[in-house]
């Protein structure tokens, strides 16, 4: 048996899936210990049970069960259940702006280091040409 959240305001809804039902056959949905009926569903071909039903308007907060009974696909009596928190529902909303920062705001810095190694590189391969034509004149006499 699954419900379809785990928390609900009192007089809130929440869909109730039971499984392994005898197909066709009455499910009755109650509500905590002592049992309130919140309503019946037929099985499908299945053997799968869903519904929506609500918590009781006057239940307390906190945690409460929810039970599904009925017959089972081999003939059996079947009781399955679940969990449900009634209390205020606390609901986040995204809101719209610029996403965070991360890393470091030094790429000027390593544009700047990196064109000044282009430029000792270019310096470099200037001076060791004109050494090796100066050698090569020099061979050349």
């Amino acid at each position: 048996m699954t419900l379809d959240r785990v928390q609900t305001p009192p007089g809130g809804p929440f869909v109730v899936t039971s499984q392994c039902f005898r197909p066709g056959s009455t499910v009755t949905i109650t509500y905590d210990n002592p049992a309130v009926t919140l309503g019946t569903l037929v099985a499908n071909a299945n053997g799968v049970a869903t519904g929506t039903f609500t918590a009781p308007a006057g239940s307390s907060t906190g945690t409460h069960r929810v039970t599904s009974t009925g017959t089972g696909c081999a003939g059996e009596a079947l009781t399955l259940t679940a969990n449900i928190v009634v209390g205020t529902v606390t609901t986040t909303t995204a809101t719209t702006g610029t996403l965070p920062t991360t890393g470091s705001s030094s790429t000027g810095l390593l544009a700047t280091g990196a064109a000044g190694l282009l430029a000792v590189g270019g310096i470099f391969l200037i001076t060791s040409r004109r050494a090796n034509r100066k050698a090569a004149v020099t061979n050349a006499r």
